[in-house]
Protein backbone atom coordinates (compact mmCIF):
# COMPACT_ATOMS: atom_id res chain seq x y z
CA UNK A 1 0.00 0.00 0.00
CA UNK A 2 1.79 3.35 -0.84
CA UNK A 3 2.10 5.54 1.98
CA UNK A 4 0.23 9.32 1.31
CA UNK A 5 2.20 12.05 2.92
CA UNK A 6 2.71 15.65 2.34
CA UNK A 7 6.33 16.66 0.03
CA UNK A 8 6.89 18.25 3.52
CA UNK A 9 7.41 15.73 5.50
CA UNK A 10 10.27 14.22 4.27
CA UNK A 11 10.71 11.33 2.66
CA UNK A 12 12.73 7.80 4.19
CA UNK A 13 15.62 6.71 1.61
CA UNK A 14 18.70 5.59 2.16
CA UNK A 15 22.06 7.16 1.58
CA UNK A 16 26.17 6.11 1.27
CA UNK A 17 27.55 7.85 4.12
CA UNK A 18 31.37 8.67 4.14
CA UNK A 19 33.19 11.90 4.30
CA UNK A 20 30.94 13.42 7.05
CA UNK A 21 28.56 13.56 3.51
CA UNK A 22 25.84 11.84 2.11
CA UNK A 23 25.78 10.29 -1.42
CA UNK A 24 24.14 7.99 -3.62
CA UNK A 25 20.44 8.92 -2.44
CA UNK A 26 17.39 6.43 -3.47
CA UNK A 27 14.58 4.60 -2.08
CA UNK A 28 16.33 1.12 -1.81
CA UNK A 29 19.78 -0.09 0.41
CA UNK A 30 20.31 -2.16 -3.39
CA UNK A 31 20.07 0.79 -5.47
CA UNK A 32 22.99 2.35 -2.84
CA UNK A 33 25.12 -0.83 -2.94
CA UNK A 34 25.03 -0.46 -6.94
CA UNK A 35 26.16 2.81 -6.92
CA UNK A 36 28.77 3.53 -4.28
CA UNK A 37 30.63 1.64 -1.55
CA UNK A 38 30.90 2.50 1.90
CA UNK A 39 28.11 2.44 4.30
CA UNK A 40 24.74 2.60 3.51
CA UNK A 41 22.62 3.95 6.19
CA UNK A 42 18.65 5.12 6.30
CA UNK A 43 18.17 8.72 5.92
CA UNK A 44 15.22 10.99 5.27
CA UNK A 45 15.06 13.94 2.50
CA UNK A 46 12.93 17.01 3.08
CA UNK A 47 12.52 19.23 0.61
CA UNK A 48 13.40 22.98 2.54
CA UNK A 49 13.84 26.68 0.91
CA UNK A 50 16.99 26.97 2.26
CA UNK A 51 19.68 25.79 4.22
CA UNK A 52 20.24 22.54 1.55
CA UNK A 53 22.53 19.85 1.95
CA UNK A 54 22.07 18.60 -1.47
CA UNK A 55 19.80 19.02 -4.66
CA UNK A 56 17.25 17.15 -6.27
CA UNK A 57 14.51 17.15 -8.95
CA UNK A 58 10.83 16.44 -8.75
CA UNK A 59 8.81 15.15 -11.56
CA UNK A 60 5.23 17.06 -11.99
CA UNK A 61 3.66 13.73 -11.61
CA UNK A 62 5.45 11.96 -8.78
CA UNK A 63 5.75 12.55 -5.37
CA UNK A 64 9.23 12.46 -4.45
CA UNK A 65 12.45 13.89 -5.32
CA UNK A 66 14.53 12.04 -7.93
CA UNK A 67 18.14 12.22 -8.53
CA UNK A 68 19.49 13.78 -5.61
CA UNK A 69 23.10 15.37 -5.63
CA UNK A 70 25.29 17.13 -3.21
CA UNK A 71 25.78 20.01 -5.80
CA UNK A 72 23.36 21.66 -8.24
CA UNK A 73 25.34 21.33 -11.20
CA UNK A 74 25.46 17.85 -10.50
CA UNK A 75 21.55 18.12 -10.61
CA UNK A 76 22.20 20.13 -14.09
CA UNK A 77 24.40 17.59 -15.52
CA UNK A 78 21.14 14.87 -15.59
CA UNK A 79 20.28 17.00 -17.95
CA UNK A 80 23.01 17.92 -20.16
CA UNK A 81 23.37 21.09 -18.59
CA UNK A 82 21.17 23.83 -16.38
CA UNK A 83 19.60 25.56 -19.69
CA UNK A 84 18.54 21.92 -20.68
CA UNK A 85 16.96 21.73 -17.21
CA UNK A 86 15.26 24.81 -17.16
CA UNK A 87 13.31 24.11 -20.23
CA UNK A 88 11.79 21.07 -19.11
CA UNK A 89 10.87 23.36 -16.21
CA UNK A 90 9.09 25.83 -18.49
CA UNK A 91 7.53 23.27 -20.29
CA UNK A 92 6.09 22.28 -16.86
CA UNK A 93 7.55 18.63 -16.61
CA UNK A 94 8.82 18.90 -12.99
CA UNK A 95 11.53 21.84 -11.06
CA UNK A 96 14.56 21.52 -9.56
CA UNK A 97 14.43 21.65 -5.55
CA UNK A 98 16.61 21.91 -2.24
CA UNK A 99 16.64 18.91 0.26
CA UNK A 100 18.04 18.50 3.86
CA UNK A 101 19.44 14.66 3.94
CA UNK A 102 19.75 13.38 7.43
CA UNK A 103 20.65 10.38 8.95
CA UNK A 104 17.53 8.22 10.70
CA UNK A 105 17.41 7.20 14.05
Amino acid sequence: MRENRRMSDGFPMFANHAGGKFDHVFPSEGQVRMCGDGEVVPVWVRIVSDGETHWGWVDTDRDRPTMIWPRYVQLCLCFQGEGAMLDQVNRGRGKPVRLVVEERT
